[in-house]
């Protein structure tokens, strides 16, 4: 029997609300994914315009959630968008995988990643 992923729940903690990132985030999320400084260590360059944002999102929307799945950060005091964290790589077999985020320039240094 494989080990599959399970679907991306929404979580909760006092501050957040994570739930599964959507295509309609991408206006907001292009604002971590267009800025260079925020890409400083992503795998990729900063998007160049919107529609490279949403292509990134289409590729994590299509991708099988036993290897990634992806969450948009919103803060729960007003439903606003802050960030994106994911996991990728995921080795179930080893009980591994990687996890990335990035924040909104404008949420940075909030204590929302610690």
């Amino acid at each position: 029997m494989a080990d599959r992923a399970p679907p991306v729940p929404d979580l909760l903690t006092e501050r957040l609300r994570l739930r599964a990132l959507e295509m309609a985030d991408a206006p907001s999320l292009h604002l971590a994914y267009g800025n260079a400084q925020s890409m400083r260590f992503w795998d990729a360059p900063p998007s160049q315009d919107l529609g490279d944002t949403e292509a990134r999102i289409g590729r994590s929307l299509l991708a099988n959630s036993e290897w990634h799945a992806a969450w948009a950060i919103l803060s729960r005091a007003r439903s606003q968008f802050i960030g994106m964290v994911n996991y990728h790589a995921r080795q179930a077999w080893n009980r591994r995988l990687a996890v990335g985020w990035i924040l909104v320039p404008d949420c940075e240094r909030q204590g929302y990643m610690r």
